[in-house]
């Protein structure tokens, strides 16, 4: 008993170090991090999960605003959290809908809901950022362009059932509105 004691002991000690080893060196090593937590997808049945780690910022949050939305839509919602946005537009004529989400990656996990997350998704240049378009499946008409700009510490997210062009569109047109909402 005393042996097994100290064998655990001993193996606790190890993993402590490794730990300890590994987490001085992310510290440190500005590649060695980003490379370990650039953002990595998980899919969940109809959950994508976006993890990374962005570090906590003192920075004030950005805001954004689409310089272009498809003739018809008008904002009918906007929130603010600390650290988070989500704008709301729709087509009162369509019934069409979107949403703009935006956050920093100070956060652990991100979660998004897809509709179709077993689908490979078709990637997109959002201004120089490679971007992820989920379609749409049977059962839905939602789609998903979620993107990291990992230079300024942020997620963006265009989720509804406009168009992929309307999406990719919107998302380039993207522009900083003013520093805090």
């Amino acid at each position: 008993m005393a042996t097994a004691h100290k064998v655990w002991q001993r193996v606790a000690a190890v993993l402590i170090v490794a730990i300890l080893s590994l987490s001085t060196w992310l510290t440190v090593d500005v590649e060695a991090r980003e490379r370990v937590f650039q953002w990595l997808k998980e899919t969940y049945e109809n959950l994508i999960v976006y993890r990374f780690d962005g570090g906590q910022t003192d920075e004030a949050f950005p805001t954004y605003e689409p310089s272009w939305i498809p003739d018809g839509f008008t904002i009918q919602q906007s929130n603010y959290n600390t650290g988070h946005t989500c704008d709301i537009y729709m087509n009162e004529n369509s019934g069409e809908i979107f949403l703009i989400e935006c956050s920093f990656m100070d956060n652990a996990a991100m979660s998004m809901t897809v509709n179709n997350p077993s689908a490979k998704p078709v990637q997109h240049d959002i201004n120089g950022i490679p971007g992820d378009f989920y379609d749409a499946d049977e059962n839905s008409t939602n789609r998903s362009l979620i993107w990291v700009d990992e230079g300024r510490a942020m997620v963006f997210d265009i989720q509804g059932n406009v168009s992929e062009q309307d999406m990719v569109h919107i998302a380039r047109s993207l522009v900083l509105s003013d520093s805090t909402k």
